[in-house]
């Protein structure tokens, strides 16, 4: 049901929205601030982008953390320190760039037939560990293979030794 608002909540948008923004708004009127962005929008009144929250971003900042979230699968919380930001700005920001961790989907290939008769040969007798290393692969993406070829394992497995 729509929000029905009243002459004074009106009024103290109008002659207020300049002086403490929409955020403050919400303090004063106690109405969220997503109904106060909507009900400037219908009454088509400027705001004061000088109140507006901005983002402590540079290009160069979003430079670097494309690259060693995207590139270097470096953790927001390092990157944050790295920056010198909260791990939520960077939170809100890689989400803002629709970024992906690094090897998230690399290995999103289709197995070929020589792998998959190298992991029937090999799986009886090795750990998924050594197969992974083998086949260039990630260990979850073999097991993961294996269960579906419904391979069964040897308890007495040769240990991954590097």
């Amino acid at each position: 049901m729509p929000r029905v608002w009243t002459r004074k909540e009106l009024a103290t948008i109008k002659n207020e929205i300049d002086d403490i923004g929409i955020r403050g708004l919400e303090r004063k009127l106690g109405i969220p601030a997503s109904s106060i962005r909507r009900m400037v929008r219908e009454l088509n009144i400027e705001r004061n982008k000088s109140l507006e929250p901005t983002t402590p971003f540079t290009p160069e900042m979003d430079r670097k953390l494309k690259r060693w979230y995207t590139k270097h699968g470096v953790s927001q919380s390092v990157i944050a320190e790295r920056l010198e930001l909260s791990l939520q700005q960077v939170n809100r920001r890689v989400a803002t760039l629709g970024l992906r961790k690094h090897n998230i989907g690399e290995f999103n290939v289709a197995w070929s037939q020589q792998e998959i008769n190298t992991l029937v040969k090999m799986y009886p007798a090795y750990v998924a560990e050594h197969i992974a290393e083998k086949l260039k692969r990630p260990v979850h993406s073999v097991r993961k293979k294996a269960e579906e070829l419904k391979l069964t394992s040897d308890a007495t497995k040769l240990p991954f030794i590097k």
